[in-house]
């Protein structure tokens, strides 16, 4: 009768074991994700006030949105590269010129 229920090896992992930093992936994913629209939102509500303080026109004060969405995307590509050049264990064959 034991043979008809079928018994876990050892060697099968369990569904609720797994890498405890997916939890960090999702939370950065997620925090980024949150992010992007509150800052791009944040430089468009103090547009006006800029204005009104500078006593600029719409064609100078696009150039803030531009420098924020410049400096935003420059850090986001050192950012990644950076991430990738110090990766432990890089696997894709693009990152082994970071290493010595």
């Amino acid at each position: 009768m034991t043979d008809l229920i079928p018994s876990r090896t050892p060697a099968e992992p369990s569904i609720r074991t797994g890498d405890p930093r997916k939890w960090w992936v999702l939370f950065s994913v997620a925090f980024g994700a949150f992010m992007a629209p509150l800052d791009t939102s944040m430089v468009n509500t103090v547009l006006p006030l800029i204005a009104g303080e500078f006593r600029a026109d719409v064609l100078l004060i696009e150039w803030v949105v531009l420098a924020s969405l410049l400096s935003l995307s420059s850090l986001l590509r050192s950012a990644g590269a950076s991430g990738t050049c110090s990766a432990t264990s890089p696997s894709t064959s693009w990152a082994s010129h970071c290493l010595p």
